[in-house]
C-alpha cells in the first residue's frame, strides 16, 4: 500500500487564513498541533474516496458539539452556530 503525501514546494506562499496558518505567537504550536492530528485524517480520508463535502460537514458538526459542550450553561436561544 502506498501513500500520497501532498505538501506545499519549501519557497510557496502560504495564504492569508486558516489555509496559511496560525503561525503567530502562542498560536504557531496549535498550528502544529492542528497539522498532526488532521494529516493522519486526511490520509484515511483519501484512501477511503471520502469526499471534502462530507469531511467539511463533519468537521463543522464536531466544532459545534464542542461548541455546545463548552457554553453548556446559555440557553438555547443564545447558541448561534
Amino acid at each position: 500500500m502506498s501513500t500520497l503525501a501532498v505538501r506545499p514546494a519549501p519557497n510557496a506562499a502560504q495564504p492569508p487564513g486558516p489555509a496559511g496558518g496560525l503561525a503567530v505567537g502562542p498560536a504557531a504550536g496549535l498550528d502544529t498541533a492542528l497539522r498532526a492530528v488532521l494529516a493522519p485524517l486526511a490520509r484515511l480520508a483519501v484512501a477511503r474516496g471520502v469526499p471534502h463535502a462530507v469531511l467539511e460537514a463533519l468537521l463543522k458538526q464536531a466544532l459545534v458539539d464542542a461548541a455546545d459542550r463548552s457554553h453548556a450553561d446559555l440557553p438555547p436561544h443564545r447558541r448561534v452556530s
